[in-house]
């Protein structure tokens, strides 16, 4: 998969989800290069580390790879432009739905969510085991998320608190506001497989649902969308295996 004839087609209420594994690779970095905008190339020049820039760029020649094949254009060709609230879309007119997508990376694996028919929001975070969750969790947390996690063997917490957080990052980069809002003014479903996310703030048409993601061992990962969906998990592999 890669290639732009290889089309692909999202069904009315379907969300894939790519993931791939971005592994240091020099040959790699300098190809995905070719295909960013010189906006995008500007941005990831003013990371300070080298592994960043590496990551991002790759990153951002994945979104533009994976964008190409559901619009039959070249990566290098795809129109990406900031929304309303500064989320990442596709730029076109208004006579066709273009595909909302959102994306993510931590360490070395990179996530990507598309639809054809709501908004959504991906977030993935490698399970570290020096991240002191349960300060963060008594601060950034809904109580009753705080609740559950308690209650789940001393185990499986850390894990838990990273089910949780991804759940809510992926909701709120989903409206396109990020950690810019308050975490605490939302809970998600921590344990299972996802559910309706709770926000008395929210505006909008339909109720948004979070789905927790098994993608990579080591890491946690969710999808949020505007509305139930079927999710289906992809792994990427470009043309060049890059």
């Amino acid at each position: 998969m890669g290639s732009i004839s290889d089309r692909l087609e999202i069904g009315e209420g379907e969300v894939h989800v790519w993931f791939a594994r971005l592994p240091p690779d020099p040959g790699a970095e300098r190809e995905a290069w070719t295909v960013l905008s010189p906006e995008e190339r500007a941005r990831t020049n003013r990371l300070r580390q080298y592994r960043d820039r590496a990551l991002q760029v790759r990153t951002r020649a994945l979104v533009r790879r994976v964008l190409a094949v559901y619009l039959q254009v070249a990566p290098q060709d795809v129109a990406i432009a900031a929304g309303p609230d500064g989320k990442p879309e596709v730029a076109g007119g208004a006579t066709r739905r273009w595909p909302s997508f959102n994306v993510s990376h931590s360490d070395s694996v990179a996530l990507m969510a598309v639809s054809a028919s709501h908004e959504v929001g991906a977030d993935v975070e490698r399970v570290g085991d020096h991240v002191l969750w349960r300060d963060i969790a008594d601060e950034f947390f809904f109580p009753a998320e705080v609740d559950v996690i308690g209650h789940v063997p001393r185990a499986d917490r850390r894990r838990a608190f990273f089910a949780c957080w991804v759940r809510k990052e992926a909701y709120l980069k989903g409206l396109g506001v990020g950690l810019r809002r308050s975490t605490t003014d939302v809970a998600v479903t921590v344990l299972g497989v996802g559910g309706p996310v709770e926000d008395p703030g929210l505006v909008s048409p339909r109720a948004w649902y979070v789905d927790g993601l098994e993608i990579e061992s080591g890491f946690s990962a969710a999808v949020a969308a505007d509305g139930e969906v079927a999710v289906t998990i992809r792994p990427w592999a470009s043309p060049t295996g890059r």
